[in-house]
């Protein structure tokens, strides 16, 4: 019988919640234009990467989101934002880059695939 082989261990919920803040940051924070744009375009691709690397086999897809993190960094100084979503940008960058390197439970064998699942 065929089982399980999806979870979502609490590091990926809190980079979905992130994720999701991201999205809100033109209502929270009043960005404008293209800071506004940059957090929703990553806002949507950190929750995009979650939902693949829900699963165990695809588990290394999260260290996409130490990208994203890197991005959400750099960002605010590049698009001149104001200093509260300067400091929501950092927060979120770092926190995500902390949040992707853990791996999580596997709790699933894959045969010869196993040793590439990090």
């Amino acid at each position: 019988m065929l089982s399980g082989g999806v979870g979502l261990p609490w590091n990926l919920a809190l980079s979905a919640l992130i994720g999701a803040w991201l999205l809100f940051t033109r209502l929270t924070f009043g960005t404008t234009e293209t800071m506004a744009n940059a957090d929703h375009v990553i806002g949507f691709l950190v929750l995009t990467t979650l939902s693949i690397a829900a699963a165990e086999a695809t588990r290394a897809v999260r260290y996409l989101n130490v990208m994203f993190g890197a991005a959400l960094l750099v960002t605010p100084f590049l698009l001149g934002a104001g200093t509260a979503a300067t400091i929501n940008s950092t927060v979120c960058g770092m926190s995500l880059i902390a949040l992707s390197l853990r791996r999580g439970t596997i709790r699933q064998r894959y045969g010869i695939w196993q040793r590439w699942i990090v």
